[in-house]
């Protein structure tokens, strides 16, 4: 093996150990089996080669679930590319409310009792989707999550992510962008610029999936992300998430290519 080390903490370090532990008793067990320089048998060269392929989905299973080298990280590396197209136009809150325009918004999930679990089965390194763990935190520091249906994969990827599944709609001229809301019951949403805000009340429990029509949005800057903010009525910012803009028409252009 090229590389084998055992990063304290983690949660396959005792299985690790005692294949580690197991590896150099197994090939001794062989060597003793026969006279010096004779080859181990069958049955010790499958068991050393077995005990080797188990090291090595261990240290595979670590990979999935933290960085090779102890580093902080503030940001992951896709939100940090997302804050550099970030509107640089924005207004504060209250600004949005005032001279913004309102939007009707849908409900397409609400569920006032949901409690965001600390752990899911999903997570497990052994599947390895969504065991990392520093997009783990990354998750549980946000209450407002966007997206598109634009791919079934980056879809369940979400889903998974944050442990919610939602209905999705596609319409060929008119498309629906999904602002997901934990902990805050949403009474109100307000565009500007390039700017939605959801105005809701903070709760303790639960999750909404409320979608806005994109034809609704007027963005200032194309180029540039929309800026979608989870917001009280007072204007105080709960949380905020980036997204693209994308055309009410984006399906229909999809199917003329």
């Amino acid at each position: 093996m090229d590389r084998c080390f055992i990063r304290k903490g983690s949660p396959a370090l005792p299985a690790l150990l005692a294949v580690l532990l197991l590896l150099p008793s197994a090939a001794s067990s062989a060597r003793a089996a026969k006279p010096t320089g004779s080859a181990p048998s069958e049955a010790d060269a499958k068991r050393i080669e077995w005990l080797e392929r188990r090291v090595e989905l261990l240290e595979q299973r670590i990979d999935r679930l933290e960085p090779r080298v102890p580093t902080t990280i503030v940001r992951l590396p896709v939100e940090a590319e997302a804050e550099k197209l970030a509107p640089r136009d924005a207004v504060p809150i209250s600004e949005v409310l005032r001279r913004g325009k309102e939007i009707p918004f849908r409900i397409v999930k609400h569920d006032p009792d949901f409690v965001r679990p600390v752990y899911l089965w999903e997570w497990h390194s052994r599947f390895g989707r969504w065991s990392y763990m520093p997009s783990r935190v990354h998750y549980a520091l946000h209450r407002l999550f966007a997206a598109y249906d634009f791919g079934l994969s980056a879809l369940y990827q979400l889903q998974g992510d944050l442990g919610v599944a939602f209905p999705t709609f596609q319409h060929e001229t008119n498309l629906d962008l999904y602002l997901i809301a934990f902990q805050t019951e949403v009474r109100g949403a307000y565009t500007l610029g390039n700017q939605i805000v959801l105005v809701g009340s903070p709760k303790r429990t639960g999750v909404q999936v409320v979608t806005v029509k994109t034809g609704d949005l007027q963005p200032s800057d194309k180029g540039k992300l929309l800026l979608a903010q989870l917001a009280t009525a007072g204007g105080e910012e709960i949380d905020y998430a980036l997204v693209a803009y994308a055309p009410p028409d984006f399906w229909a252009q999809q199917r003329r290519r």
